[in-house]
């Protein structure tokens, strides 16, 4: 069946890849290469670039490349997608830099990692090109999924321990060596350079934010959460959810964290810009969800996407307001089978059904 790509929201460096630099309130149609007869396999979504994964290991790259962050050498953009050499299996995406990895189990990094956000060791703070990240014997079980938000990134292996690099002053990397501030006393680094082994228990599931981890364990029947922001560990710590892993999924924004469990949907953090889903809003069944920086999109058992959140690039549709959940899109004969949120970016993707 034909999929379709939907997109709209932030586009001032040509991030959605339609060939203009507008920000679009209306969900534009994406041409991108495979989407016709393969569906996404997965999104991963940098300040001001995106990178598509497919099944047949293709990835494609659109927006800003001025640190090389589309894994791409020349154009400083990219404004329409284009092709990253190699095969690859998983991506990830912060700020300015971007980890693929590839179908022999190798990482690479590419862009700008300013605070150890590439992995490659000290000091590396720009790879124009996917280069190697070395992790000598610390992958050891195997790697589960890797994940990055804005400058941090997490590798999950299989026996559930975490690996990490890049910022970690505000414990988004557990408790890390300190070193000395001028004053001659302890503090965290400002990073961590290259992979390190980090100091958690193991989980079964994790989620990053701007600067935080959400753990997700299991302790007999029930999943419980850890996360390093008060704001939302205290009440998700509250939200013991039985039997385990069972039909949950969780995902952390900036700075919120959304639980969708047995059909309901849960948000949890800071609402300044209505990023917290409001569950009284929408009391519905919940197919799936999915979030971004500050915003939010919902699919509805009837095949509709709601949107929440902070819009003010159109990410949550046109005649938004962030304070209310919002109607953005009406599947009718073309089933929503996915979604992805950005940086105040939305992505559907559609099979017709007809």
């Amino acid at each position: 069946m034909p999929y379709n790509l939907l997109v709209c929201g932030s586009n001032g460096l040509y991030q959605l890849g339609l060939g203009n630099d507008d920000d679009h309130c209306e969900l534009q149609l994406v041409d991108l290469p495979f989407v016709a007869h393969e569906k996404p396999k997965a999104f991963a979504f940098g300040a001001s670039h995106t990178l598509v994964l497919f099944p047949n290991g293709k990835v494609f790259a659109s927006g800003s490349n001025e640190f090389g962050q589309c894994g791409i050498a020349g154009a400083k953009i990219l404004q329409t997608f284009c092709e990253i050499p190699g095969t690859w299996t998983d991506i990830a995406a912060g700020w300015e830099f971007s980890i693929l990895k590839s179908n022999e189990g190798h990482f690479y990094s590419c862009g700008h990692g300013p605070k150890g956000e590439l992995g490659l060791g000290e000091g590396v703070r720009v790879a124009t090109e996917p280069t190697k990240i070395e992790f000598g014997s610390k992958l050891g079980s195997g790697v589960c999924k890797i994940q990055a938000s804005m400058s941090h990134v997490v590798v999950q292996l299989h026996n559930g321990s975490l690996l990490g690099w890049g910022t970690c002053r505000k414990g988004q990397l557990g408790n890390v060596p300190t070193v000395l501030n001028s004053q001659g006393k302890p503090k965290p680094p400002m990073g961590l350079w290259e992979p390190t082994v980090l100091s958690y228990a193991p989980v079964i599931d994790c989620k990053v934010g701007r600067e935080r981890t959400l753990l997700i364990r299991e302790e007999g029947a029930t999943t419980i959460t850890e996360c390093n922001d008060e704001d939302i560990a205290t009440p998700m710590n509250g939200l013991l959810i039985s039997p385990a892993t069972s039909g949950i999924k969780f995902q952390c924004g900036w700075s919120s964290a959304h639980v969708l469990a047995y059909s309901q949907l849960y948000g949890f953090g800071k609402n300044l810009h209505g990023q917290v889903f409001q569950h009284d809003q929408f009391t519905g069944d919940v197919e799936d969800f999915e979030v971004g920086s500050e915003h939010g999109v919902l699919l509805a058992k009837d095949n509709t996407v709601y949107a929440w959140g902070w819009g003010e690039h159109g990410n949550c549709g046109p005649n938004h307001d962030d304070f209310k959940i919002s109607k953005l899109y009406e599947g009718g004969n073309n089933k929503v089978v996915a979604m992805a949120c950005g940086l105040a970016t939305t992505w559907i993707i559609t099979e017709n059904q007809s």
